[in-house]
């Protein structure tokens, strides 16, 4: 949601460079938000699937995040904690979709009590629920005006296998689309099993048995990104969070417990020394480059004689 646009353009290109040029371009965690609205929970409860989180109390949902394993201030502990500062709500338990040994050893440590969950549709149980939940988030997509979709020609389409892939899945996923929602209607998974056993031999004119369409795409797929490679990610949260990083002198310790990334705002929540400290850090940072504006909102001593302070840095726009 916060990719700047000269870093979607360079994955468009490089996609376009292998013969890929795909159709939509959504968040993972809108997967998630179709799917929270299909299960009904009690109190405040979390979803979890993958790196995604959903909060939802009752019927509404609160908010969704994304956060990081490998990052502990932006992992799942800390995202918590905004959250529940956010929308004032304690979260009561979890539940996880996506089993995931690091998620449950974290949950276990804040003890929330979670259990794992697999979405039910016309009574039988999603394989996949975070495809279900995209296919069902067809009206979600981010191509439009200067990354609208380009038609890329068929003949070049045969030729590639990269691309045949690529057009596989999105085919699929279309398919998938229609098929959930006649389900939904009918009741029966009968006619999407057919359509998807359709697409894939259409796709895949070669393959001779077809058991299980999605898990050999799946299969099909992960082949194609060992051969050609896996393409990196950008983040500019993360970048930022790097310049806020470097640009705090060595000599001066300071602990930030908050950062949140809202549009060109930074507002960051940690602890210094000294009140000394938090106007050397306040002044190093208006010196680093991407940053426009530093705001000290609030300094106060906290315990252990540590001044806890509360900042709000504007971005430079990029031109």
């Amino acid at each position: 949601m916060v990719l700047p646009k000269p870093a979607l353009r360079q994955h468009l290109d490089v996609l376009a460079q292998a013969g890929i040029d795909p159709q939509f371009i959504m968040p993972s965690y809108i997967g998630l938000y179709a799917l929270s609205k299909m299960m009904p929970v009690e109190g405040c409860t979390l979803l979890i699937s993958g790196r995604d989180l959903c909060m939802k109390s009752g019927e509404e949902v609160k908010s969704l995040r994304s956060f990081s394993a490998d990052n502990p201030t932006a992992g799942i502990r800390h995202t918590l904690q905004a959250l529940e500062t956010d929308q004032k709500e304690k979260v009561e338990k979890a539940m996880i979709i996506a089993e995931d040994s690091g998620v449950e050893n974290a949950l276990a440590g804040l003890e929330i009590p979670f259990e794992h969950i697999a979405p039910e549709l016309g009574g039988k149980k999603a394989e996949d629920p975070i495809s279900l939940g995209l296919a069902l988030s067809d009206k979600v997509n981010f191509r439009k005006g200067e990354f609208a979709f380009r038609i890329i020609d068929e003949g070049t389409r045969r030729n590639r296998l990269t691309l045949s892939i690529a057009g596989g899945i999105v085919v699929l996923l279309l398919a998938i689309n229609i098929g959930v929602k006649f389900s939904i209607v009918h009741s029966t998974y009968g006619r999407l099993d057919k359509e998807i056993n359709d697409i894939y031999r259409k796709t895949f004119p070669d393959a001779k048995v077809v058991v299980d369409p999605v898990r050999q795409m799946r299969d099909k797929l992960e082949a194609a990104k060992q051969k050609f490679g896996v393409l990196g990610t950008g983040t500019s949260a993360l970048e930022v969070m790097k310049a806020v990083t470097d640009g705090i002198p060595r000599e001066v310790r300071a602990n930030f417990i908050e950062f949140n990334l809202e549009g060109d705002r930074v507002k960051l929540q940690g602890e210094a020394l000294s009140f000394e400290a938090v106007d050397k850090i306040k002044a190093e940072l208006e010196k680093a480059e991407p940053f426009a504006e530093v705001t000290v909102r609030d300094t106060r001593m906290g315990v252990r004689k540590k001044v806890k302070f509360r900042m709000e840095i504007r971005l430079k726009q990029k031109r």
